[in-house]
């Protein structure tokens, strides 16, 4: 089986109903995989509601996703191996060059 990898940088505005997130969800529906929600940036948390990152927590449990909420490449190193998508939630700074090199090849 051949898996998609998908990266997903949400630049989180006042409203929920942000690209990042409606982008996520379409592509969660096609399976069952593991999500990975980075950290270590002053990324928004799944449990911000705010944001809404709280509401697609829950909604990728309700399908039976895995979702992982503390991803720090810094790290980690890599993106791991099981990851299906990668969302990196409104960083408040820039990835470190090591991060960046990371997603590339994620």
């Amino acid at each position: 089986m051949q898996h998609q990898h998908v990266a997903i940088t949400a630049q989180l505005g006042p409203t929920p109903a942000n690209h990042g997130v409606t982008r996520a969800r379409q592509v969660l529906r096609q399976r069952q995989e593991r999500v990975y929600f980075t950290v270590g940036h002053g990324e928004v948390g799944l449990t911000e509601e705010a944001q809404g990152l709280g509401v697609l927590k829950q909604r990728l449990e309700e399908y039976g996703y895995a979702v992982e909420d503390s991803l720090f490449l810094a790290r980690a190193g890599e993106v791991p191996q099981d990851c299906s998508v990668l969302v990196i939630a409104g960083p408040h700074g820039p990835l470190l060059a090591s991060e960046v090199q990371a997603v590339e090849r994620f």
